[in-house]
C-alpha cells in the first residue's frame, strides 16, 4: 500500500490498488481523552472512495464521476452478502468499455454533485411522471387563497416533508439492498410488481377523495368545521401529497439528476443519502417557495364553487395515471396476478366508500370506531388473499422469472424500426464486426422513455437515418430487472433509464450518450456524426 498525502488536509489519504481499480481511502485522526483516567489515544476514522488520482495528488474534496469508457471504480468497494460470488462488471459489462487505461475518470466535487441533484430534482417537476400530481399542487393553492400566511407556510413545509422523507427512505433501501451485495439503478422500484401495486391503490384512494366518496377528517376537527376542511388541505394530506409525488417522480430521470444520482449509487452511504436528500429538496423546493411568497400565485383565479368541478376533473386524471401503472403491471406478471389486482383495486374502491359512511358527521362514536378498524383490516386481507398469494406462489416456481424482451427483426412491425433485443454478447459481437449501433436503453414504465420513442424514434425521419447509415439498433428493455442491463448502465455513468447511446464503428470505446430529451433532428445529427455521414443505402445500389 502506497501512501499519499491528500492535498489540503492534514490527515493522509491512502491510494489502495485491487486490480485495475483504486480506492482513496481518507483517514481521520480523531483524539479521544479519558475524563476519568487522563488516558489518550488516536482513534482513527476511515472513509474509502473510488477514485483515479493524477500526478499522485487527490484534489480536496473530489470524488470520481464513472467515465463512459471506462468501469466504475467503486464496484470493487461494494460490499457482497456474505458467502455470495462478487459481480464484476467484466462478466455483466462490455469489455471494450471496461479496459483499463482507456481513459481518465471524470471527476465532480461533492458540491457540485449535490447542485446536480438539487437541479435534477427540480427538473423532475417537468417530466411526464409528475404532471398528474402537479395538478394536485395546482388545486391546494387556489384552494389556499385567502388563507392567513403561516397556514400556507406550514402546509407548504408539510409537502416538502413528504418529499424528503420519501427520498430518504429510497435512500435507505438503495444503501441496504448495496450493503447485501445488490446492484440497483434508479427507478428500480418500478421492477416490483408489489410496489406498483400498492402505488395502484393509493392512486386510486386519492382519485376517489377527489370525487367526494370519502374525506379523512383532521384531529380536532368537528362537524361544523366538516364543510371547510372540504374545502382546505390539511397537513397530512399535504405530507401524503409529497410521498405521491415522489413515488410517481423516480421512475422518470432528468437533465442533471442522472450524473448525480448515477455517482450517488457508487458512493458511500452517507453520500447516497445526502444526494437523495438534495434531490428530493429540489423537486419540493417549487412548491415551498411558492408557499412562502403566496402572493407569486395571484394569477391562480380565486377560490369558488367551480373548484368542485375543477377538483372532479383532476380526479380522471389520477385515474389516467391509474391505467398507467396498470399497464406497468401488464409486464411485471402473469394474467391470473394481474386480474387479481384488478379485483383488489375494487375492494379498495369499496373500502373508501365504506369509509366515507362511517365517518360522516351523522355516524356515532362507536360506528366510527369499528370503520377506522374494519376497514384498513379489510383491505389488508384482500391484498394478502389476492396478489400477494399469486405473486409468493410464482416466486416460489420460478425465482428467475425471464425477462421480456423487445420484438426481433423478426416480429417487429414494417413500419416500425427492426429493433434487436440487448444482450452483452450481441453488442460484442456487432462491435467486433465493426458496426455502429444505436442503443435504447428503456422500460414500460418509463413515461418519458415512451413519449421519446413515438414522438421522436418511431419517426420515418430517424428510421430513414438508421437505415440509411447502416446502424445496428438494439432496445435494452430494463422493465424488469436485468443484471447485465443495470452493468452496462453503470459503465455509462447512468443512474436509470432513458438512456440512448451511439457505439461508433471503429470507435465503440468512445460511446456518444444523448441526453434524456431528445429530438429527432439531435439523433439524427448524433447518427451521422458517428458515422461520418456514411450513406449505406446509397453505396448498395
Amino acid at each position: 500500500m502506497v501512501r499519499k498525502q491528500a492535498k489540503g488536509h492534514a490527515a493522509p489519504a491512502n491510494l489502495a490498488e485491487a486490480g485495475d481499480e483504486d480506492l482513496l481511502r481518507i483517514v481521520a485522526r480523531i483524539p479521544l481523552v479519558n475524563p476519568e483516567t487522563g488516558e489518550e489515544r488516536l482513534e482513527l476514522f476511515t472513509v474509502a472512495l473510488p477514485a483515479t488520482i493524477a500526478a499522485g495528488t487527490a484534489e480536496a474534496g473530489a470524488v470520481a464521476e464513472p467515465a463512459a469508457d471506462s468501469a466504475p471504480a467503486a464496484e470493487a468497494a461494494t460490499p457482497t452478502a456474505a458467502g455470495a460470488e462478487p459481480e464484476s462488471a467484466d462478466r455483466d459489462g462490455l469489455s471494450f468499455l471496461s479496459a483499463p487505461g482507456e481513459g481518465p475518470a471524470r471527476r465532480m466535487s461533492l458540491g457540485l454533485l449535490l447542485l446536480y441533484a438539487f437541479l435534477g430534482g427540480m427538473l423532475l417537476n417537468v417530466m411526464p411522471c409528475v404532471l398528474p400530481v402537479l395538478s394536485l399542487k395546482v388545486l391546494s393553492f387556489m384552494r389556499q387563497g385567502g388563507e392567513a400566511h403561516g397556514r400556507v407556510l406550514r402546509l407548504g413545509l408539510a409537502f416538502g416533508a413528504g418529499v424528503l422523507a420519501s427520498f430518504g427512505a429510497l435512500a435507505l433501501v438503495v444503501i441496504l439492498l448495496s450493503l447485501g451485495g445488490q446492484r440497483v439503478g434508479w427507478g428500480f422500484q418500478m421492477q416490483e410488481p408489489r410496489f406498483v401495486i400498492a402505488l395502484a391503490m393509493i392512486v386510486l384512494a386519492f382519485a376517489l377523495s377527489l370525487f367526494g366518496v370519502y374525506s379523512i377528517e383532521l384531529p380536532g376537527q368537528s362537524a361544523t368545521k366538516l364543510d371547510a376542511a372540504g374545502r382546505r388541505e390539511g397537513y397530512p394530506g399535504a405530507f401524503m401529497n409529497g410521498v405521491l409525488i415522489t413515488a410517481l417522480a423516480t421512475p422518470c430521470t432528468a437533465p442533471l439528476l442522472g450524473p448525480a444520482i448515477g455517482l450517488a449509487f457508487a458512493l458511500p452511504p452517507p453520500v447516497t443519502l445526502t444526494a437523495f436528500l438534495a434531490a428530493g429538496a429540489g423537486l419540493a423546493a417549487p412548491y415551498v417557495l411558492l408557499s412562502a411568497f403566496p402572493a407569486w400565485t395571484r394569477w391562480l383565479p380565486r377560490p369558488g364553487a367551480w373548484m368542485e368541478t375543477f377538483k372532479q376533473a383532476m380526479g380522471f386524471l389520477l385515474l389516467a395515471t391509474l391505467v398507467w401503472l396498470l399497464s406497468v403491471l401488464t409486464s411485471l406478471v402473469d394474467p391470473s396476478t394481474f386480474v387479481r389486482t384488478l379485483v383488489l383495486l375494487l375492494v379498495v374502491g369499496f373500502a373508501c366508500w365504506l369509509w366515507g359512511l362511517g365517518t360522516s358527521p351523522l355516524a356515532g362514536l362507536p360506528r366510527r370506531a369499528t370503520t377506522m378498524i374494519a376497514v384498513p383490516l379489510l383491505v389488508a386481507a384482500a391484498y394478502y388473499l389476492l396478489p400477494e398469494r399469486a405473486l409468493a406462489r410464482l416466486g416460489r416456481q420460478a425465482a428467475d422469472r425471464p425477462v421480456a424482451t423487445a420484438p426481433t427483426a423478426a416480429t417487429a412491425n414494417a413500419d416500425g424500426i427492426p429493433w434487436i433485443p440487448f444482450s452483452v454478447e450481441t453488442l460484442e459481437e456487432l462491435v467486433a464486426r465493426n458496426q455502429t449501433v444505436f442503443v435504447d436503453f428503456t422500460a414500460d414504465w418509463c413515461v418519458t422513455c415512451q413519449i421519446n420513442e413515438r414522438a421522436v424514434l418511431e419517426t420515418a425521419p430517424v428510421r430513414e437515418a438508421i437505415a440509411r447509415h447502416g446502424v445496428v439498433p438494439v432496445k435494452a428493455d430494463w422493465t424488469l430487472r436485468d443484471e447485465a442491463i443495470g452493468a452496462v448502465l453503470r459503465q455509462l455513468g447512468a443512474s436509470g433509464v432513458p438512456v440512448y447511446v451511439i457505439f461508433p464503428a471503429g470507435r465503440a470505446h468512445e460511446p456518444i450518450v444523448l441526453p434524456t430529451v431528445i429530438t429527432a433532428g439531435l439523433v439524427i445529427e448524433k447518427l451521422a456524426e458517428a458515422t461520418g455521414g456514411l450513406d449505406v443505402a446509397a453505396a448498395t445500389h
